[in-house]
């Protein structure tokens, strides 16, 4: 299993508040409520914080070291939870099959992630989807060239990190067994 790199912390156009329970636009982050608010983009261009900004925000590490490790622990748990269903026909052999899948979480005031939802269609940031898609490629080719050469003799096809591309492996059935 791989995260990728970059993520999107979508935010609000209007301060949260608890005076006023029914404002959608200090309570809802999602894009398509959030780009009827009169104040959208007025913070963050189409209400978008990326990792970097969120992290300056934060300051120190917090992102890096505590709010990005529990997200991977989620998803991880999400997709062993639900691999039964998820995995390939073994009749067709599930070569090169992959889905990417959008997690939505939120922070709570003590810094704890909370998982939201999973969307099997994601909503993808537009400045990030060309980089996103090609590194998704650079995964499959590396995965099938790896598979080929294995079979003919050659290196491991053990998943690893160090193949160029900005998806993080954060779960390997070979390496993590003890997850599963």
């Amino acid at each position: 299993m791989r995260v990728w790199r970059e993520g999107v912390l979508r935010t609000c156009s209007v301060a949260y508040s608890l005076d006023n329970l029914d404002d959608e636009f200090c309570h809802l982050s999602n894009h398509c409520i959030q780009v009827h608010s009169a104040a959208f983009g007025e913070h963050e261009a189409t209400n978008e914080m990326f990792y970097a900004e969120f992290g300056r925000v934060l300051g120190g590490t917090v992102l890096r070291d505590n709010l990005l490790p529990q997200a991977h622990r989620i998803i991880v748990e999400c997709l062993l939870a639900a691999r039964d269903t998820l995995e390939a026909n073994p009749e067709l052999g599930g070569v090169g099959c992959f889905n990417v899948f959008g997690v939505d979480l939120m922070v709570d005031e003590d810094l704890s992630v909370k998982l939201i939802e999973v969307n099997s269609s994601p909503a993808v940031a537009d400045e990030l989807v060309q980089d996103l898609v090609a590194d998704l490629a650079k995964v499959q080719l590396n995965r099938h060239f790896s598979a080929a050469s294995s079979s003919a003799g050659s290196s491991s096809s053990a998943p690893s990190n160090d193949d160029g591309n900005g998806w993080e492996l954060v779960y390997s059935a070979e390496r993590d067994a003890a997850l599963a």
